[in-house]
């Protein structure tokens, strides 16, 4: 099974849909193949900032994930490309480890207040995933990441996805499923059984050592509401497991290791309690998701203005 799923590091509601990306990534983590495109947002400032705030708020409120919508009074973000692009010249050395950075640039904007439209920022993000910040330079100067980046927008931008998108695919079928919007998990089930996803392929979460061990594997941070919502425990009982085995709190994510930096954030905030499931936040209700038909192929022309973010299925 591919899972195809088109982002950026800067899109709300793909940071407020990481608790079900999240569980789907644990319960189908022996199954699932997750091909990341980057569809490249916006490479301009958001015309309306008091509206991208209320929408940062929105998102939170719906998903239950951290949203500090105090960097929009000292950096507007420019674009959204410099991101995308540091992505694509990661995957060239090591596709894994580029998704752990497109996720630690997320981390940065939405919870740190880190300007991710800013290449030495990028370069320092990078560097504490463990890339070489030097060779992650060059892939961007030379115009290798751009040549990829540009692959992925043709790909997102053909069928006007919005983000987040995700398309899940069967060799064995020759079907695939297109869902839109973050979506509850249910949804996401629905799209799988439709695929003939064997019930077996699920491993649910068992609160034992080794379930938490991989379940950091898939990030190496998490928040409360993401282990909420893979472990089905309460926050409370989150925080009382994750003392109990030796994980650090950050004021933010929980994770393994403390650093200096996580020092000063912690205790700065309580574990949120993780909201019930809920509609896609649109103008229209969510469906399971459709059919790709034979005519529905991933690449084409560049259609910049197809790529939005979306918070509900079309």
């Amino acid at each position: 099974m591919e899972v195809t799923y088109y982002e950026d590091p800067a899109c709300i509601w793909c940071w407020a849909f990481e608790p079900v990306a999240t569980r789907l990534a644990f319960e189908f983590r022996q199954t699932i193949k997750l091909r990341h495109v980057m569809g490249g947002l916006r490479d301009q400032p958001p015309v309306d900032v008091d509206f991208t705030v209320r929408q940062w708020q929105k998102a939170s409120e719906i998903s239950g994930m951290p949203f500090d919508t105090r960097t929009w009074q000292s950096h507007v973000n420019q674009t959204t490309f410099p991101a995308c692009r540091a992505v694509k010249g990661a995957a060239l050395v090591s596709p894994a480890r580029a998704a752990r950075l497109a996720r630690r640039l997320s981390e940065a904007y939405f919870t740190e207040r880190i300007p991710i439209d800013n290449l030495d920022a990028i370069l320092q993000l990078a560097s504490e995933v463990g890339f070489n910040p030097d060779v992650l330079k060059e892939n961007i100067a030379s115009g290798r990441a751009e040549e990829f980046f540009t692959r992925d927008r043709l790909e997102a931008s053909r069928h006007g996805f919005g983000f987040p998108t995700t398309i899940f695919s069967t060799i064995k079928t020759e079907s695939a499923v297109l869902l839109q919007g973050t979506v509850d998990y249910a949804v996401i089930l629905a799209a799988l059984k439709s695929l003939n996803t064997p019930k077996a392929k699920r491993q649910r979460f068992q609160d034992v050592p080794e379930d938490w061990k991989d379940l950091f594997k898939i990030h190496p941070r998490l928040t409360s509401t993401e282990i909420q919502h893979v472990t089905g425990l309460s926050a409370d009982r989150v925080a009382a497991r994750a003392s109990q085995l030796g994980l650090h709190w950050t004021g933010i994510f929980y994770q393994r290791e403390k650093t200096d930096h996580d020092t000063a954030r912690a205790g700065l905030e309580a574990p949120p309690k993780l909201p019930g499931e809920h509609e896609p936040y649109g103008d229209e209700p969510a469906s399971i998701g459709r059919k790709l038909e034979e005519t529905d192929t991933l690449s084409g022309d560049l259609d910049t203005e197809g790529i939005r973010e979306t918070s509900a299925a079309d």
